[in-house]
């Protein structure tokens, strides 16, 4: 399955992730994600716009694809690619990772064909994050991610899905002042925050 994802995505101090959670209109069962990365040792891939991953998702694995749309707006725009995949997958494409470049859509194969050859594939490492859906204003998708990079660093952040234009951003940003909330725009994918945590370690 593939389709357009455009989200808005804000970091948060703990106090005001926190906040979100006890004054939510609805908080669902968290998500126990962990992000399992590919790309080549230079990330020639995250590099071009191209991430690409398997989320071990509580109990299920699912393959992703996200190829970056170079817009010049506060959210983010992708085309992203999923499908579900087993944990014998998972484990076959962590040490063999050209092999899950069969697994993806014909476009979704091109692209990364594209730049590398399959045998530069590899295991890069991994992410976990503590997801949240949450209500707080109709007709948007809300998440409220916790999350651990491989550096230790700590980040809370909210990321609203089903954005379609700058005027709905403004709307969204101006309710959440208006409801005591701060945040710092981010235009930062968790992947390119991901590769930054490498960089430290």
């Amino acid at each position: 399955m593939d389709y357009k994802e455009r989200e808005l995505k804000l970091l948060l101090e703990q106090e005001t992730y926190e906040g979100m959670l006890r004054n939510a209109a609805e908080v669902l069962a968290p998500l126990e994600q962990t992000n399992y990365y590919f790309d080549t040792p230079d990330f020639r891939l995250g590099k071009s716009g191209i991430m690409l991953r398997i989320r071990k998702e509580n109990a299920d694995w699912i393959l992703c694809q996200k190829i970056k749309e170079n817009v010049t707006s506060t959210f983010l725009s992708s085309i992203e690619m999923e499908q579900p995949v087993t944990e014998e997958i998972f484990e076959a494409c962590k040490q063999q990772a050209g092999e899950m470049i069969p697994l993806l859509p014909e476009k979704g194969q091109q692209a990364v064909t594209n730049l590398i050859s399959p045998s530069e594939l590899g295991f890069r490492g991994s992410l976990s994050n503590k997801r949240y859906p949450i209500k707080l204003i109709d007709d948007y998708v809300f998440e409220l991610d916790h999350t651990l990079f491989p550096d230790g660093n700590e980040q809370y952040e909210l990321e609203i899905e089903g954005i379609k234009n700058e005027d709905e951003v403004e709307t969204i940003l101006r309710t959440l002042t208006q409801l005591g909330y701060t945040y710092t725009i981010n235009k930062k994918g968790k992947y390119a925050r991901f590769k930054e945590a490498l960089e430290r370690v």
